[in-house]
């Protein structure tokens, strides 16, 4: 085997399949990275127990074939090789192969043990599996808007993912760690006849929105058992979570007579500020408080060290109340929120606050308040 390449473009594809395998052990065949030739195509492969990527792109081959080596090292050597075309050739030393990587025109060389290419997980190439598209900027956008609300308890396995369904034409993605769910809607499954729900890892789709491109559709497909998404030269596979995703709608409150607007940038800033002063070793525990007056949202938080208060102006007519949440799901809600004024929309005491943009958009978050006083 023996190809050359350019290292820019190699060490992208290589460091995507870096953020797919689980374990960086030299001892375990799902920390490599194979790398296979044909007509000057160079096909890399990376898996773990529940994803696998397969990425595409032309390199000049003298020899096909193919080898697998350690991935964290390879990333390692593309990181330090200068710009410029690089050589990978396979010597064959005994029983054991050895790839020789080195630079066309410095005097830079490094030998890689070679793993053996018999051990490296077979990889379905779902040729016969039917795809649909969605457009790539909605999708991420969708993606970013959600996934932040996953649980992490394994123990409730069906909120460590997101949930994606059908809803007329509506593709829905909902996640919720049961202190807040994280909605969006939008009409692009019109030309998609049916869709099962399904839960879909978060691993995958953080893979997913940082490196599809903005522009052009993703490809989805769905089997009984994974989820498939096609988009440049990758695709990337993944297990999806065997279990069924809790009545979401039913969380959400039928009527919220109450609701105050805040400008958003303005809002986001005094949270920045205050949250300064709400601070705990435990990160989930940490609070932040709101007292809504006609016409001004106070904002507090204390610690041991000391407290912080700002207020802001905000559009409400009601009676004063005081609600309390989690720093952290307020901060989250509100950082991918696009637009100029955000609203919290809320009824009784100890039930959940819908937050979202002012107007309404596609997507909105319900948190639930810690506290409420009237």
């Amino acid at each position: 085997m023996k190809f050359s390449f350019n290292r820019n473009a190699l060490i992208n594809e290589i460091s995507i399949a870096q953020e797919i395998i689980s374990t960086k052990n030299a001892d375990t065949i799902t920390s490599f990275v194979s790398l296979a030739t044909s007509n000057n195509m160079l096909t890399i492969k990376a898996v773990d127990p529940n994803m696998n990527f397969q990425a595409n792109i032309p390199v000049e081959t003298e020899i096909d074939g193919t080898a697998i080596v350690f991935c964290p090292k390879l990333m390692s050597i593309l990181s330090l090789i200068p710009e410029g075309d690089v050589s990978f050739e396979i010597e064959q030393k005994e029983s054991i192969q050895i790839a020789v990587i080195k630079h066309s025109t410095k005097k830079i060389r490094f030998t890689l043990r070679c793993g053996d290419v018999a051990k490296f997980p077979q990889i379905e190439n779902f040729g016969e599996v039917e795809f649909f598209d969605i457009p790539a900027k909605d999708l991420k956008e969708m993606i970013t808007h959600t996934i932040f609300a996953v649980g992490t308890d394994m123990e409730r396995l069906m909120l460590t993912g997101v949930h994606f369904e059908k809803s007329g034409n509506d593709l829905v993605l909902v996640a919720t760690d049961r202190g807040r769910v994280a909605y969006e809607a939008r009409p692009l499954l019109a030309d998609v006849p049916e869709l099962k729900p399904i839960i879909v890892p978060p691993k995958v789709l953080n893979i997913v929105a940082k490196h599809a491109s903005d522009e052009g559709p993703v490809s989805l497909a769905i089997t009984e058992k994974c989820i498939i998404f096609k988009f440049s030269n990758y695709v990337i596979s993944s297990n999806l979570i065997d279990a069924v995703y809790p009545n979401f709608r039913r969380i959400f409150p039928e009527n919220s007579p109450f609701k105050f607007i805040v400008q958003l940038d303005e809002f986001q800033a005094a949270v920045k500020r205050i949250s300064v002063m709400s601070e705990d070793k435990d990160r989930d525990k940490v609070r932040i408080f709101f007292d809504i007056v006609p016409g001004v949202l106070s904002i507090h938080a204390a610690s041991d060290l000391g407290e912080a208060r700002e207020e802001i102006p905000c559009q409400y007519a009601g009676e004063n109340v005081s609600l309390a949440f989690k720093t952290k799901h307020i901060e989250d809600a509100i950082k991918n929120m696009d637009s100029e004024s955000a609203a919290f929309e809320f009824s009784e005491a100890g039930k959940g606050v819908i937050l979202r943009t002012e107007p309404a958009s596609t997507c909105l978050n319900l948190i639930v308040s810690i506290k409420t006083i009237g």
